[in-house]
């Protein structure tokens, strides 16, 4: 086997991380809670998750066809072994869409403590003019 060849004992297991449609439908009823803006936030950003896993999902299929280093020609036709730049890819498209679950979860998690019963605040109240 040549350094360019991928060494199937070595492969990963394989896991689908695209969510089911019905692990969407389920995220999507947390939102049928929250105040509009919220609401309208966490969508847009769960469709922009849903976006980001699909293209995780691509790259990683691409990545098992792929070998793992590739030759690079350089100045004066020299070549150089290099790492599959689709690995770059994959390892960046991951981590973007870890942040982005992590801001799904910061915006339901922010939602739900301004459903909480909180204190009565006559500052508040007389700001908001909840107050005779």
């Amino acid at each position: 086997m040549t350094i360019l060849e991928r060494d199937d004992e070595m492969a990963r297991p394989k896991s689908n991380l695209v969510l089911s449609k019905n692990q969407i439908a389920e995220i999507r009823k947390l939102a049928d809670s929250m105040e509009a803006t919220q609401q309208m936030l966490f969508l847009s950003t769960l469709d922009r998750y849903e976006t980001q896993l699909d293209l995780v999902d691509k790259l990683r299929a691409e990545m098992e066809k792929a070998p793992t280093t590739v030759k690079k020609e350089y100045v004066k036709g020299r070549e150089n072994v290099v790492i599959n730049p689709l690995i770059q890819s994959y390892n960046q498209s991951v981590a973007s869409a870890n942040k982005t679950a992590e801001t799904l979860m910061k915006i339901y998690k922010t939602n739900a403590e301004s459903l909480e019963e909180k204190p009565d605040d006559p500052l508040m109240d007389i700001l908001n003019g909840t107050v005779d």
